[in-house]
């Protein structure tokens, strides 16, 4: 969980900035909103952003991390892997 696109530069969208701060804590949502990094799953849950964690839903989020992460960190958005993780994370939001 999180708004990772501040990594790169770009204010996050799609209404998180609103309802992130209606879901937690204004200094919970401000940390999050600014810094880009992930929150896990169980931090998630004891914030109030999530309503429930599952085992399916942990392995989900570590996966969905990782795919985020292997983006970020390459400069061919185009290379068959970037390809398929973009294809992953457009899937799963």
């Amino acid at each position: 969980m999180g708004q990772p696109e501040v990594n790169i530069g770009l204010i996050p969208g799609g209404g998180g900035t609103v309802r992130l701060p209606r879901a937690t804590s204004l200094q919970n949502a401000l940390e999050i909103i600014t810094t880009g990094n992930p929150v896990s799953a169980p931090a998630a849950l004891k914030m109030g952003i999530v309503d429930k964690v599952t085992v399916k839903s942990i392995i989900l989020i570590g996966h969905l991390m990782s795919c985020i992460s292997r983006v970020e960190q390459s400069t061919d958005l185009r290379s068959p892997g970037n390809t398929y993780s973009l294809k992953l994370i457009l899937h799963i939001i």
